[in-house]
């Protein structure tokens, strides 16, 4: 097993340290990372993951696709526009089996777009900025991460849209209250929502998350939910555990 500092939040094959960082692992992160389907397509698969933070998402998708496709090479290429942030991901990158396989780009979506040298990635994903007219943090860093200012829905629409392959998918996590407002827009600038599993917290509770997959090519979309508990907020529910089996040391 992977041998990491204390400190670090470990997982089975790797350790992401998260001093500086704005936004640490979390739940979401951690479960779009392991639910997004992966691509088969293609020779080298390209990979881009938006607002990596950690980097937690990215090294979670460098997991699956080592073992998925063993002999088959891939890139995973990781934008975060927190300088603190990206250079503690660049170090997890660095120290981690895949490294070899991926960047770090101390950049914003909409400058990346900008660089002529860019080329399509078959999988995007990413855990975006979501509050719009709710509180604001008291840090300008949990601003940056938590609310929409640098990187509006209509701003991240259209840079996935440019740089997705058109066989590409594109897959996000949302509060269920913003599905809709998201679809919409997504409707407007050419992304088709074609998986979305709505997230409880516990049975008995209404949806929290939803995870959505987009395509630029049009399709039936396919719905499901997934429980994170039990009965109880101790028990994590069997469903949750088979996700997440691969990553937690706890299952």
């Amino acid at each position: 097993m992977f041998q990491c500092p204390v400190d670090d939040f470990r997982f089975k094959q790797f350790s992401v340290a998260q001093e500086g960082v704005a936004m640490r692992v979390n739940t979401d992160g951690v479960l779009l990372g392991a639910w997004i389907s992966l691509p088969d397509s293609a020779d080298t698969l390209k990979v881009l993951d938006v607002g990596t933070g950690s980097g937690v998402i990215a090294l979670m998708l460098a997991q699956r696709l080592c073992s998925l496709h063993p002999s088959r090479r891939f890139a995973i290429d990781a934008l975060e526009p927190h300088a603190a942030s990206a250079q503690t991901a660049l170090n997890n990158f660095n120290r981690a089996p895949w490294s070899s396989c991926m960047r770090l780009f101390n950049s914003t979506l909409q400058g990346y777009t900008r660089d002529p040298q860019t080329s399509a990635y078959d999988l995007i994903v990413s855990n975006p900025p979501y509050f719009e007219d709710s509180l604001r943090p008291s840090t300008q860093d949990r601003l940056q991460v938590r609310h929409t200012d640098l990187l509006s829905y209509s701003d991240l629409i259209q840079g996935v849209t440019s740089l997705l392959h058109p066989l590409g998918r594109f897959g996000l996590i949302l509060p269920t209250h913003q599905q809709g407002r998201f679809m919409e827009l997504a409707d407007r600038g050419g992304l088709c929502c074609i998986k979305q599993t709505q997230v409880y917290t516990l049975p008995q509770k209404a949806p929290k998350r939803v995870l959505m997959e987009c395509s630029l090519q049009k399709g039936a979309l396919q719905r499901d939910s997934l429980c994170i508990h039990g009965t109880g907020s101790a028990d994590f529910s069997d469903e949750y555990k088979k996700l997440l089996h691969d990553f937690y040391l706890a299952f």
